[in-house]
């Protein structure tokens, strides 16, 4: 009876510890960052990957959900990435930092300020040339609950199907938080549709908050009275 009873326990310990949250390290191949995290724990991928590798990274069953540190550097993807529920996805790590405050800033554009989104090393986030070919702009979906986004570059997006959508970043979960996140040079074309271009750059439907965060050298055209 006493080794059933251990046995039990320890299935029961294996599982609260399958089901605990876990800190993912991303980098691109063949890059330096993150040599002293636990090698199970750094996802070494293709630059175009990160989207997928984001969704795998999820533990649905962690009440906590799962946190991703991104070391710096310019990725793709060729669709909208779709954040999973408790995640914290953080952004623009140089690869030896611990915590997300020791992450360097700096005045990256030179005017004098070192804004909360200019960090030294930033993680840069485009699409593929097949999804601007397809017309659809949207780079990140946060549609579901206690989602952070935080220290990352969306830029070059653009959106071009005119009856639906938007480009950008959209909400339609409760409690997002972006934060020092920068949506640039993208656009939407909404042509004569007005559905193509309500949902704006960062739309945050549900209840959502940004904070520090940074829309430039964005456009939107439309032949379409969008009042």
């Amino acid at each position: 009876m006493k080794k059933k009873s251990l046995l039990l326990l320890l299935m029961l310990v294996f599982v609260v510890i399958s089901m605990q949250a876990k800190t993912w390290y991303f980098k691109i191949q063949g890059t330096s960052a993150w040599a002293d995290k636990p090698a199970g724990n750094v996802v070494e991928m293709a630059a175009n990957a990160i989207g997928a590798n984001i969704v795998n990274a999820a533990h649905s069953s962690s009440p906590d959900g799962d946190t991703i540190f991104i070391a710096g550097g310019t990725y793709e993807i060729g669709e909208q990435i779709m954040a999973k529920a408790n995640q914290v996805i953080v952004g623009s790590f140089a690869g030896t930092e611990n915590k997300m405050g020791d992450r360097q800033r700096s005045d990256v554009d030179g005017n004098g300020i070192v804004e909360p989104w200019e960090f030294t090393t930033p993680t840069i986030i485009k699409p593929t040339a097949a999804m601007t070919a397809g017309g659809l702009g949207y780079c990140l979906g946060v549609n579901e609950a206690n989602i952070t986004i935080d220290g990352i570059i969306f830029e070059d997006f653009a959106h071009t199907r005119h009856g639906i959508g938007g480009v950008g970043v959209f909400n339609n979960g409760i409690n997002a938080l972006l934060q020092n996140v920068v949506m640039r040079n993208s656009s939407i074309d909404a042509g004569g549709a007005q559905g193509g271009s309500v949902n704006g750059i960062i739309r945050l439907q549900m209840v959502g908050t940004a904070v520090n965060c940074l829309v430039e050298y964005c456009t939107l055209k439309s032949s379409k009275d969008l009042v």
